[in-house]
């Protein structure tokens, strides 16, 4: 969010519904297509983020679906089921106009804590339960990730991640731009 506006409920529902297009467009190729849980750190919002966005990267254009999706499971909350099934929708769809090989990832949080009130202000009762919501309020993180490529596209792209801790690992609960 480098325009300095604070996260949004409009943002925060863009989020569910073309947020991970978006993050599949730019960021897949370039990868092995492996869907081994190897080298997944969710130690911290940040580096949660980062390693989203290098799954991504493995899971290339060609890759089957279901192992595609496999390959992102480990740092997506599975409660986040409407991630899960856009990524499976983007897989199958092969939304993938050009292929991104990833660079490098920068992340930031911008924002940490939010609270049950401000996550349901935020529309997060239009996608998770009462009980979800609230297990996100105990401990969470907003994200932001500057993603660079060694393709011809363009060179970065801004994207809002909400992380929570979720059984002592950080986990995505929504990804959007």
């Amino acid at each position: 969010m480098t325009d300095g506006s604070p996260v949004s409920r409009r943002r925060i529902l863009h989020t569910g519904c073309i947020g991970v297009t978006v993050a599949l467009a730019g960021c897949l190729g370039g990868g092995n297509g492996s869907s081994d849980t190897n080298n997944v750190d969710t130690s911290g919002p940040e580096a949660v983020v980062e390693t989203y966005y290098q799954r991504l990267n493995q899971a290339q254009g060609g890759t089957p679906t279901d192992e595609a999706v496999e390959t992102m499971e480990p740092v997506i909350w599975e409660e986040s089921t409407f991630v899960l099934r856009s990524l499976r929708e983007g897989f199958e769809a092969d939304r993938i106009e050009i292929a991104a090989n990833l660079a490098s990832v920068e992340t930031t949080v911008t924002d940490e804590n939010f609270g049950v009130e401000r996550l349901t202000e935020l529309g997060f009762n239009d996608i998770f339960s009462e009980s979800e919501i609230a297990t996100i309020a105990e401990e969470n993180a907003n994200v932001e990730a500057t993603v660079e490529y060694t393709d011809e596209r363009e060179d970065r792209t801004e994207d809002l991640h909400i992380t929570a801790k979720i059984n002592d690992d950080w986990l995505i609960t929504t990804v959007g731009q």
